[in-house]
This record gives structure tokens, sequence and C-alpha cells, in this order.
């Protein structure tokens, strides 16, 4: 897959995911804000339940107050004068202040129920006059004057009602019926109305509430910090909201966890929203490291054919040109350039060998069942033998390998093939990755339970970005001026892998042009 290609497939993956989360958090906000709103329009219906019952329950016990002779007047306002009933030769008596009316009614028994006789007495006083009358009607001759009585009783009836209620309302605005706020609020009361209002509305969190004043002025007592949080975060009504006198006065409620009650009511939508926006993201982003690491294996093959091609192109030519000089007569005679050629041919049919398997052996290594054949070894020993075989290569170059053995136990539980290749590698990328006289130092230290290798040299170092890389199978680090330096890319890989069988730990320290350290702990035997 080409780089445009790949690159354009990742902006579209990426546009896409953030499309889509941001679509899943605009819902989100919305929901909330949604839930938000319901509960305002809760709050506030509470509100105005709590002040509407407070203002009833104020009224009905003004109204209580009134005197019994004014309740008497009341009720008999309330009842007919003349008109259909279910009783028979009924009496009624009304009285007032100037007046006493007396009505006496007779009905027939049968289904009409016809008035059969009607007398209506009244006796009043006004100032020094007074007067009485009697009338007595036959039900037999219904004429105007009966209709004329029936309409002037009915018209006293409502003037006397409308009288009486307007004394009640009259005494309920009197200046010495009017309390302070403090006196016409029961804060036990008002507490108890506002919980079993809040349950109702099926509002279950905990809540702070005060009444203020039109300047703001608390009725109950309030910390500073409470105070704040009311004047910013609170919902409030008015409170007897029918006064036309006081100056009003509001109820305030405040919910300290309101965010968290609303969150925690909306826990199984927001969390199924969560798990799939995490989903998606987790999806995408494997989505693309795939890619990613695909791209990286595919220069890492492409570069692995190309050095292998040319590894393989060497020994294959020089076996070729050896072969075809054994072919000539003149040569194959002489015994001298026949062992010649023939050893090279042994040679490089060697190296071959070699190449194949290291290649075959790095599909091993990586196996969780890859077994090591442990033996006890002597750590300075092998190093020491290492060193004595790659030291002609050093002098060949002018330089030395330097030997500061310093650990005291160095008795290993170690497979010794591979221990031995392990610091092979190491020590023969030091010498091969110097440029100029090769200045080599093998250390070892004690510590505890382990021992400690290092391996550094004056090399041409590595940059600190190819360095997270350098353990990758297959991957080389570019070798600059330096163009004789052959592999696969699987000694580092081989190193490190060997020495985590091994339950050990490797680390590099290098700098470009100052160098390389290379640094490997393993358990020692005890």
């Amino acid at each position: 897959m080409k780089k445009n290609y790949i690159s354009i497939l990742i902006v579209i993956i990426s546009a896409a995911l953030l499309g889509l989360v941001f679509i899943q958090l605009y819902w989100i906000k919305n929901a909330i804000t949604l839930r938000e709103d319901e509960f305002y329009r809760k709050v506030t219906f509470v509100l105005f339940q709590v002040s509407n019952k407070l203002e009833k329950i104020e009224t009905m016990q003004h109204i209580q107050s009134v005197s019994n002779e004014q309740w008497e007047k009341m009720n008999a306002m309330n009842n007919p004068i003349i008109g259909n009933t279910l009783f028979y030769d009924t009496i009624k008596t009304f009285r007032d202040e100037d007046m006493e009316i007396k009505v006496v009614e007779g009905k027939t028994l049968d289904s009409s129920k016809k008035i059969i006789s009607q007398s209506i007495e009244g006796n009043s006083k006004i100032g020094k006059n007074s007067y009485d009358f009697k009338l007595n009607l036959n039900a037999y001759n219904h004429n105007s004057i009966t209709a004329t009585i029936n309409d002037s009783v009915y018209l006293l009836q409502k003037e006397k009602r409308s009288n009486l209620i307007s004394d009640l309302v009259e005494k309920m605005y009197e200046p010495e019926n009017i309390k302070p706020i403090k006196e016409r609020l029961n804060k036990d009361l008002l507490d108890s109305l506002l919980k079993n209002e809040l349950l109702l509305a099926g509002i279950n969190t905990p809540h702070d509430y005060n009444v203020f004043d039109y300047y703001g002025n608390p009725l109950f007592e309030l910390h500073k910090n409470q105070l704040e949080k009311f004047q910013t975060l609170s919902y409030n009504m008015k409170l007897y909201p029918s006064d036309i006198i006081e100056k009003p006065h509001f109820l305030s409620i405040y919910f300290p966890k309101q965010k968290s009650y609303l969150l925690k009511s909306m826990g199984l939508i927001l969390t199924s929203s969560v798990i799939i926006m995490l989903f998606v993201i987790a999806s995408f982003t494997y989505t693309i490291l795939t890619i990613l690491k695909q791209k990286k294996l595919s220069i890492i093959k492409n570069d692995f054919i190309n050095n292998m091609t040319h590894e393989l192109k060497t020994p294959i030519s020089t076996i070729s040109l050896a072969a075809e000089a054994l072919s000539d007569p003149e040569i194959s005679n002489n015994s001298s350039f026949r062992t010649n050629y023939l050893n090279m041919i042994k040679d490089e049919n060697k190296r071959l060998a070699m190449m194949v398997e290291n290649v075959l052996k790095s599909a091993l290594w990586d196996k969780p069942d890859f077994k090591l054949h442990r033996e006890t070894l002597d750590i300075h020993e092998v190093l020491l033998e290492i060193i004595n075989s790659l030291s002609l290569q050093v002098q060949v170059k002018g330089g030395k390998i330097e030997k500061r053995f310093l650990a005291e136990n160095t008795k290993v539980y170690a497979d010794k093939v591979h221990i031995t290749n392990l610091f092979f590698n190491l020590i023969d990328n030091a010498i091969k990755y110097t440029i100029k006289t090769p200045e080599i130092v093998v250390e070892t230290s004690a510590h505890n339970n382990y021992i400690k290798i290092a391996v550094k040299d004056n090399g041409i170092g590595i940059s600190k970005e190819h360095q997270k890389k350098i353990f990758d199978k297959f991957y080389r680090v570019p070798t600059g001026n330096i163009h004789n330096v052959k592999g696969f890319g699987l000694g580092l890989n081989y190193v490190k892998a060997i020495v985590e069988k091994h339950k050990g730990q490797i680390t590099v320290k290098s700098e470009v042009n100052k160098g390389s350290c290379f640094e490997i702990v393993l358990p020692t035997k005890l």
C-alpha cells in the first residue's frame, strides 16, 4: 500500500472518529440539558405548591378566627328561602341586626310537591322607626305578588351575604391583623410541606432552603458560603402572592448535590454512551495501529529481502567464480590453485549455511516453547574465550579490548551456546561499528543476586530515535559512511530474546559519534 493511500485512509478514519465522538458528546449534552429543564420545572412546581398551601392555611386560620355569630350568619345566608325542598311544613327563621324573617311552607305529598301554603313574617327596627309585616299566600293563587316577595327575599339574602364577606375581608387586612413574616411563617410547617412536595415530585436529594426579603436578607441564619450559593444557584418563588400591602418575601431552595443527582439519574444512559464511545475509539485506534504496523512490517520485509539478497549474492558469486576457475584445466592441474579455490568454496558454503541457520533460528527464539540447555557457567571464562577469539580483529585495526572483571560471584545457570553467541554479537558489533581505532571495554560487577556485564565502545553511536528500535527484528540502523557492515538485522533482536529467556534485562546508552554501552543483567547462581 502506497504511503499516500495510507495517509489519506488514516485522515478519513480520524475524521469519522472525531465526527462520531462530537455527535455523541452533543447528544449527551442535550440529554443533560433536558434533564436539567425537567428538574427546574419540578422544583418550580414544588415551590408553587408550597407557597399556595401556605397561603391557603393562613386564610383558613383567619376565617376560623371569625366569631360564631358571623359563622351562623354565613350559614344562614347560604340556605334558600323559597324553592323546592324535600321537607314538609318547614319553618325557617333568619336574623340580622335590624330584621327577623320567618318563612313557613307547606307542600303536598303527591309527586308534584306543590306549595299549598306559604307565609312570611317580618319584624324590623331601623333607628327610631319600626315596622312589622305578615303575608299569607294561597298556593292556588300564585300571582305577581308571590314572585315579587320571592325576589325581594332573595336579593336581601344576596346583599347580606355580600356584606358579610366584605366584613370578613376587611378584618383580614386590618393593620392589627397583619403580622410580620416571622410570625406568619411556621418553619416546621414549611419544612414539612417542602419535604412532602419534593417527595411527591420524585426529587430525592439533599436540599437547603431559606426565606429572603425584598432586599435579599435571609429570614433564617446562614453561613457566608451558603448565602453565596443561594444567590447564584437557588430556585425562588414568591410567598403569599395575594398580599397587596406587605413587601414580598421569597422562598429559595438550593440543592448542593444537584449535578451528581442529575448524572446519577442518567447513569444508565451515560454509562452506555461512554462504553459505546470508548468501544468505537478503541476499534478505530486498533485499526489505525494495525495499518501502521502493517506498513512498518512491509518496510522491514522489503529491507530484509534487499539485505538478504545482497548478503547471499556475494558468497554465491564467489562460489560461481571459483567453480568456473576450477573448470579450467590449467588451474585444476595446479594443486595449490585447486586447493585455494576449494577452500574458498568451502568457506563461502559455510557462510551461506550460517546465514540460513540464523534466519531459521530467528523464527524459533520468539516462540514460548523455545528451550534452553542450562548448565552452570563461569561468566568470566565465557567472556575471556570470546575476547581471545576477537582480539586479532581489534589488533589489526590498532585497537584493544580492555577487561575489567570486578564481579566476585560469576556463576550463572545458563545455556552456554546462546550466552556465548550473545556476547560474541555485542563485542563483534563494537568492532564493526567503530571507524577510528577501537577501544573496547568489557566490565563486570556483582549486585546482590545478579551480575551486570557492560560492553562499551568508542564507535559511531546510536541516536535516540533509533535506540527504541534496534532490538526489533530485521531492523538495521543506518550506518552512514560505513558500507562494509553486513547483516539481516537479527543480531540485537537475538541478544534481547536470549537475555529475556534467562530472566535478565538489557539496556543501551549511546551518543552519536561518542560510542555505545550495552548493559546486561543476569541472575547469579547461589
